[in-house]
């Protein structure tokens, strides 16, 4: 407060932290909104009328206004329908907007008289082998604070090592896991061996079919508007259960937009050599066999490459990444045709969203826009999952230092022929033991849902959710189509998250939001 008081908006660029606040200066006659450089804190505003402004970290707070309706913004649809997130200050709300990671906007009255950009990549000589200080140092200041601090883990690389870091700078860390009993869906195992690693009691909680159905409503309400992916189901719920015995928990959020962690960042930035590998041999069986030989990286991912191949007939990185991140390949078929247009109009909304850098470093352009608008739709969910348990979500990854520092270093750094995230892995190497740091089957969080969906009360109730009479699904599906997929299984546990969370979102917040 003193700071903005005296020295205004060029004092936002020295925060170093998560945040996003509106000041109001009465002797000067304007207001200042800012929101954190990545986007962990939400801030939202509208124009009730020419004197009126409402801002707010909430919408659901603004729709609380009498003169401020819930409507849908269509085109906002389309870009969730596709990517699962929204660009720049568009929300699902029709006249409702965000204020994009790392601006400031001031104003007089209702007026918006200037929007900055107040962090931006500074160009800076950067060595690979000083990421492992510069995160010890991260990593022991988020530790600072007077109440007891915990760590997920879900035994991978990122969580892993935040955890071994922060555990040799505060004694009484506490340790947490989401994990789902299934077959093939369970990581204890790993996170039990490092806990065991650390000499620490480990908190496991378990997410059964019964916790989604009963906490899934709450979940959308939480988040305002669906984004990414249905990891938002084991984090509030694991959240939930961690705020019984810590207040701060830091997390290994931004591991993979960040240090190269998809495989996809390999195929897009390595596009030509691959591909004329996938041309030489009409037999996509061994084509595909000599390019996992070739590069191990891209072992366990023979369909992902015959995907990629089959869908880019060219080596073009915008459109081919357009492709790769959809997320409505296996509703595609079963769009009414009046909505098979959006594609055209929403990639070139992509193509220049993907082209605000300058960047030549291929792997550096595709980390800057995975950062600039995947990770504030992921962090969105770290923050909402812990606040909604009076539980405050810390992501060492992710600071402007540490970013500021990627950057400056080269693609090849990052992602090799045999690993994704090879500077994390060096010091995982340091940090981890060799069954952590050397593994090659992490899932990333992955729910059961369609596994959920071999039992009759939970497709029963599935089913409710998403074939009610209003829902606005219908303008886009043919709905006796999208019931066949869903009954013949011919979809992802993200394919039918995405459809769930749109449908949940409508009916509870256009159809009938009662605050």
């Amino acid at each position: 407060m003193y700071l903005l008081s005296n020295y205004g908006e060029k004092i936002i660029k020295k925060i170093n932290g998560i945040f996003s606040f509106v000041f109001i200066d009465n002797y000067k006659k304007i207001w200042i909104a800012a929101r954190d450089q990545f986007g962990c804190k939400p801030l939202y505003f509208t124009k009730i009328n020419s004197n009126e402004i409402a801002l707010s970290s909430e919408i659901k707070s603004l729709l609380k206004h009498p003169k401020i309706k819930a409507k849908v913004n269509k085109d906002a649809l389309n870009q969730y329908l596709y990517f699962h997130y929204i660009f720049g200050e568009e929300t699902l709300f029709s006249n409702i907007f965000k204020i994009e990671p790392g601006f400031y906007y001031k104003g007089k009255n209702s007026k918006i008289i200037e929007k900055k950009k107040f962090w931006k990549i500074r160009k800076e000589k950067s060595k690979s082998n000083l990421l492992y200080p510069l995160l010890k140092k991260n990593i022991k200041e988020q530790l600072l604070g007077d109440v007891k601090i915990g760590a997920s883990i879900s035994g991978g690389l990122d969580s892993s090592i935040v955890a071994s870091i922060a555990n040799k700078n505060y004694k009484n860390l506490e340790l947490f896991t989401g994990d789902f009993t299934e077959k093939n869906f369970s990581e204890f195992k790993y996170s039990k061996y490092l806990a065991y690693n650390l000499k620490k009691k480990l908190n496991r909680v378990k997410i059964k079919k019964n916790d989604f159905l009963r906490e899934i409503e709450n979940i959308i309400y939480m988040l305002d508007e669906p984004v990414a992916g249905p990891s938002a189901i084991p984090q509030f719920i694991m959240n939930k259960s961690a705020s019984k015995k810590v207040k701060v928990l830091l997390g290994g959020q931004g591991g993979d937009e960040l240090y190269g962690g998809y495989v996809r960042y390999f195929l897009i930035i390595n596009d030509k050599i691959l591909r004329s590998i996938y041309k030489s041999n009409s037999n996509k069986k061994i084509v595909i066999n000599q390019i996992v030989k070739k590069y191990p990286i891209l072992e366990n991912y023979q369909p992902l490459i015959d995907s990629y191949f089959s869908k880019n007939k060219k080596s073009e990185i915008e459109e081919n990444y357009f492709n790769i991140l959809s997320r409505i390949s296996n509703f595609e078929n079963i769009f009414l045709k009046k909505n098979l247009s959006f594609k055209k109009k929403l990639f070139l909304i992509f193509k220049k969203n993907f082209n605000q850098n300058n960047f030549k470093n291929k792997l550096n352009k595709i980390l800057f826009y995975e950062l600039r608008n995947n990770l504030p739709a992921l962090l969105h969910i770290e923050d909402r999952a812990g606040m909604s348990s009076s539980l405050e979500s810390r992501i060492p990854l992710v600071s402007p230092n540490i970013i500021n520092f990627l950057f400056n270093l080269n693609g090849a750094l990052k992602i090799n022929k045999n690993n994704t995230k090879v500077l994390l892995k060096k010091i995982g190497k340091k940090e981890l033991p060799k069954i952590i740091y050397k593994r090659k089957d992490k899932m990333g969080y992955p729910v059961p849902l369609k596994l959920w969906m071999n039992d009759k009360n939970f497709k029963k109730k599935v089913f409710n959710i998403i074939f009610y009479n209003k829902n606005i699904l219908k303008k886009y599906f043919n709905f006796k189509k999208l019931r066949l997929i869903l009954e013949n299984r011919n979809y992802s546990d993200r394919d039918i998250w995405g459809i769930i969370c749109l449908s949940l979102w409508y009916k509870k917040f256009i159809l009938g939001f009662k605050g």
